[in-house]
């Protein structure tokens, strides 16, 4: 999808967290009462089970959220706050680099990110995301170049 301003991307980011996080939440608690009742020998199992597939499936603070009953208002809050936050950091980059902003054609690439062009009334500056990652480094993440 093709943006003209970082509202749209913000919008569509969060959407698409918030459906992550309702499959993760559905899929968990699936998994955590897939067993025969609280005193069943499968009870312990199920629980462990969930555990990690949390932890194999998102990072630490969504799954503890999710473990202790986030709804998906307070996710909704969340990801609103951290996509804000983005953009905030984002149009500070860019600012730096091409000045105020004129132009702003980006789109959202395969990674979730956003790639494309920004031109400002300094110069015009390419934006492109990868996925970061390697020797020593203890997860994938996601890092914006701005050149």
């Amino acid at each position: 999808m093709k943006y003209t301003n970082l509202d749209e991307w913000i919008e569509e980011t969060v959407i698409r967290d918030l459906e992550w996080f309702r499959n993760i939440k559905s899929e968990y608690t699936r998994i955590r009462n897939d067993h025969g009742g609280l005193l069943s020998e499968g009870y312990r199992e199920a629980h462990e089970k969930a555990d990690n597939f949390l932890r194999n499936n998102c990072p630490k603070y969504i799954a503890r959220d999710i473990r202790f009953g986030a709804t998906d208002e307070d996710m909704e809050k969340m990801f609103r706050r951290d996509a804000e936050d983005r953009k905030t950091n984002l149009l500070r980059r860019l600012e730096k680099k091409a000045g105020n902003i004129l132009e702003f054609d980006v789109y959202r690439n395969d990674n979730g990110g956003l790639d494309g062009r920004v031109t400002g009334d300094v110069k015009s500056v390419s934006v492109t995301t990868i996925v970061a990652g390697g020797y020593n480094i203890q997860r994938a993440h996601y890092r914006t170049l701005i050149n």
